[in-house]
């Protein structure tokens, strides 16, 4: 009876989850009701492990700003945790709609090291959000996260090895362009999408800077599947093995004639002293316009001396004259035998493959990734001022494109108390991402190149002919795309690899403080040469 009770109520549990689901909302956080966040939103009383004492409680400082409805981190070189359950759980089970992950953050400070990033929390019976740290089960990373030069768009996500039982983390690959996702004073809106056919967007203030599908490893490093073949820890190089593709020809010696303590340039016998030239004049002669400080005292200062200045009557030179050096026709350098190709390659030594005990093949993680119940910040940061607000996690388009709205037009608030916004703005903007993306470059110098000719003709002829209209694109969203608008026509601008999880940041990063870290003679010989024939050598002038 009391396992058939047991299955009954977690059979109920699931089905209960599914339903709830198909209304499409899970959370949306505005902090619009003032203190009543603090109602919703649990504060972690944990210690994190590994890490100095002084710096292990989870004790950070968070505060609203109730002008703006935005939760900021107000202390630097500390730990925040902090964390709500979902108002609806979220079963990918016999899921077909898309899941949005949408949040706005922004600086006050430039950011320096410091995550600005959330967690979808695995669903467990024994989830406790009082104890949440960075060893807290999640299902989804995402946002932004930097240390110095180190900066990042993550996207995490964990699922299980059905062959080890143990849980892996697969990291996107990094984005191309980080600049918009860590600008100061301004509102930023950061996006994941993931799909029911395993794709997944990712979106910078509602533009697309990656997409790719969940079990690719060209968008994931390390990927979600092991490799098929590993290499065979003990099986090594033969001793006898020759991976050397050249050899030094043993026929090959150094003819007799070669002399290899030859200078490399020497003086040149033809070159002439000019007869304007004045051994006998110094190069250097005292100013005479100097005159000696009132304040100077001789017993204290010393005898004053008025400065040097270049010799007026050495336009052509003084002092000794030597010819100017030119190349050295007997000079060779030191010999070196030539190289050919060795008879005994081998080519390049690979050990033994044996087959990977962790590989597994999957083709569609996005439903069997872990049920999520609650959503958390575990943040560590050097640099205060982060905030967040219009939280959204939801499978409806429609919510999310109202999202979109309102961070829209507090990004124009942010513009115009820069003094950012008007029309020299939207130029300098236009020519930065002409410089960053040469296809467009062509693209507008083709469209000026057809109107210019389309002009000419006009001229020439009576007949008016018509002109084909100039696009340009945009640094960000036109105003009408949603979350998954143009999701078929995707371009991933991102390559790369990964770097360690931020949930692995250890003590080093507070010892660091801010994180603030980042001819070939031959080839010169022949203009040093021909400048030479015209030098005449004396010193330096001053």
């Amino acid at each position: 009876m009391t396992v058939f009770s047991s299955a009954c109520t977690s059979t109920f549990v699931l089905t209960a989850i599914i339903a709830t689901a198909a209304f499409g909302h899970y959370l949306h956080e505005t902090f619009d009701d003032g203190d009543a966040w603090e109602g919703r939103w649990v504060r972690s009383s944990a210690k994190k492990n590994d890490v100095s004492s002084d710096i292990a409680k989870y004790d950070g400082v968070w505060e609203l700003d109730e002008s703006e409805s935005r939760l900021v981190v107000t202390e630097p070189f500390k730990h925040y945790g902090l964390s709500r359950k979902l108002e609806t759980p979220i079963s990918f089970i016999n899921w077909d709609k898309p899941l949005i992950i949408q949040y706005e953050v922004k600086y006050t400070n430039v950011l320096k090291c410091g995550g600005a990033y959330i967690k979808l929390l695995s669903a467990s019976d024994g989830l406790d959000l009082t104890e949440l740290t960075d060893q807290t089960p999640y299902t989804i990373l995402f946002g932004p996260d930097k240390c110095g030069a180190d900066k990042h768009l993550r996207f995490i996500y964990r699922m299980k090895n059905p062959m080890i039982d143990e849980y892996r983390e697969v990291h996107a690959t990094s984005i191309r362009k980080t600049k918009p996702v860590f600008e100061s004073k301004k509102t930023i809106l950061v996006t994941l999408v993931l799909l029911p056919d395993n794709k997944f967007v990712m979106k910078v203030n509602n533009k697309v800077v990656k997409s790719g599908n969940l079990t690719s490893s060209a968008d994931f490093d390390p990927p979600l599947m092991p490799r098929e073949t590993i290499d065979d820890p003990e099986d090594v190089k033969p001793s006898d093995w020759d991976d050397k593709e050249m050899m030094v020809d043993p026929d090959d010696k150094k003819p007799d004639d070669w002399d290899e303590d030859a200078p490399r340039t020497i003086p040149d016998k033809s070159a002439v002293k000019p007869e304007e030239w004045d051994e006998t004049a110094p190069e250097y002669v005292p100013n005479p316009e100097a005159v000696k400080p009132e304040d100077w005292d001789d017993e204290e200062d010393g005898e004053w001396e008025p400065p040097l200045v270049p010799n007026p009557a050495c336009d052509t030179g003084c002092g000794p004259w030597f010819p100017p050096e030119i190349r050295n026709p007997a000079y060779k350098g030191k010999w070196k035998p030539k190289m050919i190709k060795n008879p005994n390659y081998m080519g390049v030594w690979k050990p033994r493959q044996l087959k990977n005990p962790e590989h597994f093949k999957e083709d569609d993680p996005f439903h069997k990734l872990d049920p999520i119940s609650a959503i958390a910040f575990e943040l560590w940061t050097t640099t205060p001022g982060i905030s967040f607000s219009n939280i959204l996690i939801t499978s409806s388009e429609t919510e999310a494109t109202e999202a979109v709205n309102v961070w829209r037009e507090k990004r124009k608030t942010d513009e115009a108390a820069l003094g950012e916004g008007g029309w020299r703005h939207q130029l300098q903007q236009f020519v930065d991402e002409i410089l960053e993306k040469p296809y467009v470059l062509v693209a507008v110098t083709a469209i000026l190149a057809g109107i210019i000719t389309v002009f000419c003709m006009c001229c020439r002829s009576s007949e008016p002919v018509p002109s084909s209209p100039q696009s340009s694109p945009s640094e960000e969203d036109n105003g009408q795309s949603g979350p998954l608008e143009n999701s078929a026509n995707l371009s991933e601008e991102s390559s790369g690899k990964v770097a360690s999880s931020p949930s692995s940041r250890s003590q080093n990063e507070n010892d660091n403080n801010d994180c603030e870290g980042e001819s070939d003679v031959n080839n010169n010989t022949d203009s040093s040469d021909q400048s030479g024939t015209t030098h005449l050598r004396k010193r330096a002038t001053t």
